[in-house]
């Protein structure tokens, strides 16, 4: 089932102020209008300015009026037919920034407003993972995109505790909602949206749990092994442990981009058994050849792919630095056609997919996406995505697995909801107000992994 959610804003008076901004604006452009037409320009910058005018008013209009959220999933779920009444930010719809008119824009300065280190006090817990090995009788329980043997890293995981919990004299409530934020590529607990989304939840009561990979946010790396967009093992074992250490507190997580993918199908591999009472998936590339493919052909893609692909070099140039010898070790990389990729492709192709025992990167996309895995997900679970975005685009969602999604039995729906904005970019945060200050998917993810864990739990 698809639902289209009409314009509307709860706040009347801020609506009301938009709309008398929107009209002076309009007169004012009005007047420039009557001044060209009386001037008698030549009809060439006439009709220019007329055009500008015209896509400004539509900008106002846009920030003026929420854009409809687009909502798929299947009619036959009772559990999401429950929450989405009570999800108020999701179907209110996106308004989006006034000087932010592109996804690129939007994408850019969405890291223009992270909030003061000092508003986020973590504090670092340090995992050492011990070894996997996948061989023999083990094989049975090894996931995709996963290699036989996996080599014991580091990973962290960085906390925001309540308020009234923080302090040589604060005790931890074992009762408290705890929501893991995973982030996406190169990103860490550092990263803007990460930040502004745990103090959001945090404000809702929930305890957050910033997951930082191997080599990221400070992680040595001790083994030539990192993270990739359909390994899940170690995220397993990060909800494990964090089920262990809360045994009462009700679990959520929320990944981003390259995280969202990797969370969904982790959450699907799990299905029944997931520890998790909800989940949300923020600009997920649930296809991956898809957007292998946006990214090599489309002509955005071509701009931002070598823009990724230099992040992705610059990391393991970092990583090298900083622990000499250790990706010298990996004899499944060519650290020298690492070094001469010119996008994603040839980097994955080079570097992650042999390191994930893939043959290829098409193979390593194969496995790792989580589109296959999104009929056996068993928990509400939500996928935001923005038309605009000119990494992993909307309509690179297949909308049939929400709209029929039918789980493990036909009789049990599939509990999982496709939200699709026109606007937001690439951006984690969709960015409101006049310059993009405000967040309006912080809002919408909080709400919504409040109300779906609650239900869940009843």
């Amino acid at each position: 089932m698809s639902l289209d959610h009409g314009p509307y804003s709860g706040d009347l008076r801020l609506t009301a102020q938009k709309v008398a901004g929107s009209i002076a604006v309009l007169f004012c452009f009005s007047v420039v209008a009557l001044w060209v037409a009386l001037s008698k320009l030549p009809t060439i910058p006439y009709y220019i300015l007329l055009t500008l005018q015209l896509g400004a008013f539509r900008r106002f209009l846009r920030y003026t009026f929420p854009q409809r959220t687009r909502l798929f999933y299947d009619a036959r779920s009772t559990l999401l037919s429950d929450l989405l009444p009570e999800l108020h930010a999701l179907t209110a719809g996106y308004a989006p920034a006034l000087m932010l008119p592109s996804g690129v824009l939007q994408t850019a300065a969405a890291e223009c407003y992270a909030p003061p280190p000092s508003t986020t006090p973590f504090d670092r817990e340090t995992v050492a993972l011990e070894a996997l090995d996948f061989g023999g009788t083990a094989s049975s329980r090894k996931t995709s995109c996963c290699p036989n043997f996996v080599p014991a890293g580091t990973i962290s995981l960085d906390w925001l505790h309540l308020a009234q919990e923080r302090g040589p004299e604060g005790v931890l409530d074992p009762r408290a909602p705890v929501c893991i934020l995973v982030p996406g590529l190169t990103g860490s607990s550092q990263a803007a949206y990460i930040r502004r989304l745990a103090l959001t939840l945090n404000k809702k009561e929930f305890r957050v749990a910033c997951y930082n990979p191997r080599g990221r946010g400070g992680n040595p790396l001790e083994t030539p092994f990192l993270y990739s967009i359909g390994y899940t093992e170690d995220l397993r074992r990060v909800v494990q442990r964090i089920r262990t250490r809360f045994p009462e507190a009700t679990l959520t997580a929320a990944g981003f981009s390259l995280g969202s993918n990797y969370l969904a199908k982790y959450v699907g591999e799990e299905s029944d058994k997931c520890m998790l009472a909800a989940a949300v998936s923020v600009a997920p590339p649930t296809d991956c050849i898809a957007m292998s493919n946006h990214l090599l052909h489309s002509s955005i893609g071509k701009l931002l792919d070598p823009y990724l692909v230099n992040s992705c070099k610059k990391m393991l140039r970092e990583l090298r630095d900083g622990f000499p010898g250790v990706m010298e070790a990996c004899s499944h990389v060519d650290l020298k056609a690492v070094t001469a990729a010119r996008n994603m492709t040839e980097f994955d192709d080079a570097a992650i997919a042999p390191m994930f025992g893939c043959s290829c990167a098409s193979d390593y996309y194969r496995e790792g996406g989580a589109g296959s895995y999104l009929n056996r997900i068993r928990i509400p679970h939500l996928f935001l995505a923005a038309a605009n975005d000119p990494i992993v685009p909307a309509h690179l969602i297949r909308t049939d697995n929400f709209k029929t999604g039918r789980g493990l039995s036909q009789e049990v729906p599939n509990p999982v909801l496709l939200a699709v904005t026109e606007e937001g970019g690439h951006s984690m945060v969709w960015p409101e107000g006049m310059f993009g200050d405000r967040s309006w998917a912080c809002e919408a993810i909080a709400e919504f992994l409040e109300v779906a864990s609650s239900k869940t739990v009843e």
